[in-house]
C-alpha cells in the first residue's frame, strides 16, 4: 500500500500548467443576406472582446464568388484604447489563401491581451458584398462576438464606431493562434518519478532476499 501511494504521489508532480496552441478563424456565421455598398464610403466590421490570449495570424476578407475579390479592401484590428494594431491590404484578385469563405493574407503577429472593446473593420464595399442579418454566429472560444459596427469614413480605414443591432456587416475576418492551458510532463519532476520507481524496485528486491535467506537459515538449525 505504501508504494502506491508513493507512485500516485510521484505521478502527481508529473504534470504543469502549458500553452497548447490553437488556430482557427476567429468568426463564423450562417445565413444572412448579401449587402453592396453603393458609395463605397463604409467602413464595415464589428466589436469583439478577448477572453483567454489569442495571436493575430492573419486578416481576412468575405469572397462571395469562386474567381477572387473585385476590389481592394483595407482591413484593420484596433485595440480597446482606439489604437490600430494590425493592418493590410486585400485584393483584388486571389492574394493569399482561400480558407473556407474568408481570404487571407499574413500580417505581423500580433497578440490580443484579455479584455473587452476590440474593433475589426475593412474598407470598400460597393463590388464585394458583406453579409448582414446573419441567423447565428459563432466564435471561437478565446473571443466573444459584442457588437456589430459601420462608420461613413469616406473610404478611409478608420475604427467603427457607430453600433448595429443584430447580427451585421460580417466582411473582415481573423485567422488566429489561441492560447489554452493544458497539462503536460515537467521534465524535473519525471526524472524523480523515475529515481523514485527504480528505488521502489530495488527496496521489492531487497526484502525479496532478505526473506529468503530467513527461511534457509531456519531449515539449517
Amino acid at each position: 500500500m505504501r508504494a502506491i501511494r508513493l507512485t500516485v504521489a510521484c505521478a502527481a508532480m508529473l504534470v504543469v500548467p502549458a500553452g497548447q496552441a490553437l488556430a482557427g478563424a476567429m468568426l463564423s456565421f450562417t445565413g444572412g443576406t448579401v449587402r453592396l455598398d453603393s458609395t463605397g464610403l463604409e467602413v464595415y466590421g464589428y466589436a469583439f472582446d478577448v477572453l483567454s490570449s489569442t495571436t493575430i495570424d492573419q486578416l481576412g476578407v468575405l469572397q462571395q464568388n469562386s474567381t477572387g475579390l473585385k476590389e481592394a479592401h483595407e482591413v484593420g484590428v484596433w485595440n480597446p484604447a482606439g489604437q490600430l494594431i494590425a493592418s493590410t491590404t486585400i485584393g483584388p484578385g486571389t492574394p493569399g489563401t482561400l480558407s473556407g469563405r474568408f481570404r487571407y493574407v499574413d500580417v505581423p503577429d500580433v497578440t490580443l491581451g484579455v479584455g473587452p472593446g476590440y474593433v475589426i473593420g475593412a474598407t470598400n464595399w460597393n463590388e464585394d458584398a458583406v453579409v448582414i442579418d446573419a441567423l447565428s454566429v459563432t466564435t471561437i472560444s478565446s473571443v466573444a462576438f459584442k457588437e456589430s459596427r459601420y462608420l461613413n469614413t469616406n473610404g478611409i480605414l478608420e475604427r467603427p464606431t457607430e453600433s448595429q443591432a443584430g447580427k451585421q456587416y460580417f466582411g473582415p475576418n481573423i485567422l488566429t493562434t489561441s492560447t489554452t492551458e493544458v497539462m503536460v510532463p515537467e521534465p524535473t519532476s519525471l526524472a524523480i518519478f523515475g529515481l523514485g520507481a527504480l528505488g521502489l524496485v530495488a527496496g521489492r528486491i531487497r526484502r525479496r532476499k532478505q526473506k529468503a535467506w530467513t527461511l534457509a537459515d531456519i531449515e539449517t538449525l
